[in-house]
């Protein structure tokens, strides 16, 4: 008997390890445009996409090399901001500072309300408090001081901004 009590406990240890970690929301941050989708790990702070128009539509961010990432980033319509914001935040945090070596993009135009709950996770109708425990978190891994950039902190601002009001 002790013995099946153990050996079960020694199978579910993984899988409770795993619940332990679920705090967090149950749907990885999303970032949208027209040209790319970008996700978030929030475990690790992992970013990753996929190109969803264009020459390298299909294709994962991390599968192309950097002069085919350089080659997105040029064909991306002027017009398309969020975009170019986007891409320059991936190839930031993936080559550094000395990846983004184009201009630098404006700031980031404020969500809608079904991004902003896509950005911080989060189902529509969530709390106050499940809005400011999701912003917390992705600010723990997104933020400058900790190895993120300022264009994913600003779009998590503005997307806490745009489902709680401005601080």
């Amino acid at each position: 008997m002790a013995r099946t009590l153990i050996t079960a406990a020694a199978r579910a240890w993984p899988l409770l390890r795993l619940w332990s970690r679920a705090g967090g929301p149950r749907v990885a941050p999303r970032f949208r445009t027209p040209i790319l989708e970008v996700r978030i790990d929030l475990a690790t702070g992992a970013i990753d996409g996929t190109v969803t128009a264009g020459r390298f539509s299909g294709q994962a961010l991390s599968a192309l090399t950097r002069q085919q990432l350089e080659q997105l980033r040029a064909e991306l319509d002027p017009a398309d901001r969020n975009s170019l914001l986007l891409l320059s935040a991936y190839l930031a945090r993936r080559f550094g500072s000395a990846g983004n070596s184009g201009p630098q993009p404006p700031t980031p135009e404020r969500p809608d309300t079904d991004e902003a709950w896509r950005i911080l996770g989060l189902s529509p109708g969530a709390s106050r408090e499940d809005i400011i425990q999701a912003h917390k978190r992705l600010m723990q891994k997104l933020h400058p001081d900790r190895g993120g950039n300022d264009y994913l902190a600003a779009k998590v601002n503005a997307a806490r901004d745009e489902l709680l009001g401005p601080h």
